[in-house]
């Protein structure tokens, strides 16, 4: 049995209090644990990597990093990072590849990646990136500055716990790809490009987590496909904005204003939120069945979780909206004319309507409840809240002159009004009693699309408003076309046969006794035949002006030749002065 040298045995003691202590055992590390290692040259970086240790199996850096003015920084082979890591990146320089972060091994960054890109000039400089395919878990990404494009190549299932900010970049592509972020903040971003794009994988922000879109000039389009869940969603002053989309099912308060005059919104699968929305061109809500937010802020501070304000739209159609827990407001929209909430059964607090120039015609006739006021005041000529059994507070509406109030001052005042009630229209009772223009029961509703658009605009897919109207006109004059154009054709057809009727043995046959012929030729006769047993003048006046073509190609104007001008039986006399045969009256029409 071969037997251990002193000096072996010292070297194996050492290698195993080296990996108990969690020392590296390839190089020396000349820094203390979690001492911050400044890097200004490649060379730094194999120093940081040697601080590397294990621990439990996974080559963890327990240091961290400051790195200046440095291209590419790679982090070969280190599997977990606790510490925060800082890429610091100035004006002074000309390269347009700034400094990007490798790592094809890094899973775990239970700390913070921040890129601080310093420009006094506000000048454009390079851009920044993270390259880390196999990272699960980030605790925070940061990138402030004005980099010329940030991206982020991570893992497909990236946790995030403090989520993701770009901040003042002048990038035109934001590919920020999470399973779950703490937070998305873009906001002060200035693209050159004027058409950029944020897309992000994200499937939730977690519980508190928000979504916060802010200033960013040059920003075209956000689109989120896969969140599902967020805390509070904010997009405003974002001036070139046109289109916002997401898979969004949830959130207690979505606020979104001030962006481009033609910005559209669709969220197909939102049911329930606290909405806030201004400025749009278009929104598309199918789905939307509960407004709720508890959240204080300047859209609900009063109390209000649903308001649509100085929007653009023409149509505004919630068709799955069934409650609404607080104050429902609809003001200032200069085209909206289409209102529909075909659903709606409750309000817990008040409804607003008011200031919205063209919006004649409102229906809510599943509404049972109003917890608070009703208040709308504009041109309204129809309004139906024909299932309506209580208003909590005051009643106050108030319509164009001929607007029926008649319905309302005979069911309204004292019975289904808590306070007090004004109507101001027309109090006289029409002459036929009114009768609901829309469903009254919710199960007799009608599944329809929830988009609505301003009138002419089709970019977001769908017909507007104005155009599914003006297919309807179109329909209903080309359906009058086809009918006269029918009834003239029959008519045609009619006049044939009855002409053919008469020809059926060549020319009319002249018995001695009358005329054959022309009473087939009239609409209207007694008979088609005339014979001597009928007298002639039975025959009807011809009032309208014909004209007959002779043999010789000559015409003859007839003006109300009438039955006695045909003088006898023999139809000799008159017709002979006027150059007219037996055969000639015959073809008369």
């Amino acid at each position: 049995m071969a037997r251990w040298s002193p000096k072996a045995i010292a070297l194996v003691v050492l290698a195993l209090g080296q990996s108990v202590l969690g020392q590296s055992t390839t190089a020396a590390c000349s820094y203390t644990r979690g001492e911050v290692i400044t890097i200004t040259a490649t060379s730094n970086i194999v120093a940081a990597t040697n601080c590397a240790v294990l621990v439990d199996g996974k080559r963890t850096l327990n240091n961290g990093l400051y790195i200046e003015n440095i291209t590419t920084v790679d982090l070969t082979g280190i599997e977990v990072v606790t510490r925060d890591i800082e890429i610091h990146e100035h004006d002074n320089t000309t390269r347009s590849y700034g400094p990007h972060l490798n790592g094809n091994a890094l899973r775990n960054m239970t700390g913070h990646i921040r890129f601080w890109g310093r420009s006094p000039s506000k000048k454009t400089i390079a851009s920044v990136g993270l390259g880390l395919p196999a990272l699960e878990f980030l605790g925070g990404f940061l990138a402030d500055g004005p980099f010329s494009s940030v991206d982020l190549n991570l893992g497909p299932n990236v946790v995030s716990d403090y989520g993701s900010s770009i901040r003042n970049t002048h990038a035109d592509r934001y590919n920020m790809h999470f399973v779950s972020s703490g937070d998305i903040t873009l906001s002060g971003t200035d693209s050159l490009g004027k058409n950029a794009v944020l897309n992000s994988n994200v499937t939730s922000t977690g519980d508190h987590g928000y979504v916060f879109i802010v200033r960013n000039v040059g920003l075209t389009s956000i689109s989120l496909p896969k969140l599902n869940r967020t805390d509070s969603f904010q997009v405003t002053n974002n001036t070139d904005l046109t289109s916002i989309t997401s898979s969004l099912v949830s959130t207690d308060l979505f606020i979104a204003g001030e962006n481009s005059p033609r910005s559209s919104l669709s969220l197909p699968n939102l049911r329930i939120a606290g909405l806030n929305l201004r400025g749009f061109n278009s929104v598309n809500l199918p789905l939307l069945a509960t407004t709720a937010s508890d959240i204080y802020s300047s859209a609900n501070q009063h109390g209000v979780d649903a308001r649509f304000t100085n929007n653009t739209f023409a149509g505004l159609h919630l068709p799955s909206l069934s409650h609404v827990n607080r104050s429902l407001v609809i003001s200032s929209n200069p085209e909206l004319f289409d209102l529909s909430l075909p659903r709606l059964k409750t309000i817990g607090s008040n409804l607003e309507i008011d200031d919205n120039k063209v919006l004649l015609n409102v229906t809510a006739n599943v509404l049972k409840r109003v917890g608070g006021d009703v208040k709308m005041m504009g041109s309204f000529t129809n309004v139906e809240f024909f299932s309506l059994e209580e208003v909590g507070g005051n009643f106050e509406l108030a319509g164009a002159p001929d607007m029926d109030c008649s319905w309302f001052d005979d069911r309204f005042p004292g019975k289904i009004v808590k306070g007090t009630y004004r109507c101001t229209g027309n109090h006289t009772h029409p002459a036929v009693e009114r009768r609901p223009s829309t469903a009254t029961h919710v199960e007799d509703v009608e599944d329809v699309g929830g988009e609505v658009q301003r009138e002419g605009d089709t970019e977001s897919g769908g017909l507007s408003t104005g155009a599914k109207a003006g297919i309807g006109v179109g329909a209903a004059v080309g359906g009058l076309v086809v009918l006269a154009l029918g009834v003239w054709v029959f008519l045609k057809r009619r006049e044939k046969k009855v002409e053919e009727a008469g020809d059926e043995s060549g020319k009319p046959e002249m018995d001695g006794t009358g005329v054959a012929g022309l009473g087939a030729a009239g609409a209207g006769e007694k008979e088609s035949v005339v014979t001597g047993e009928k007298d002639v003048s039975e025959l009807p006046i011809v009032e309208s002006q014909a004209r007959i073509e002779l043999s010789a190609q000559r015409e003859v104007e007839v003006r109300e030749l009438a039955a006695s001008k045909l003088g006898d039986t023999t139809g000799k006399s008159e017709l002979a002065a006027a150059g007219l045969e037996r055969k000639d009256v015959a073809e008369l029409p």
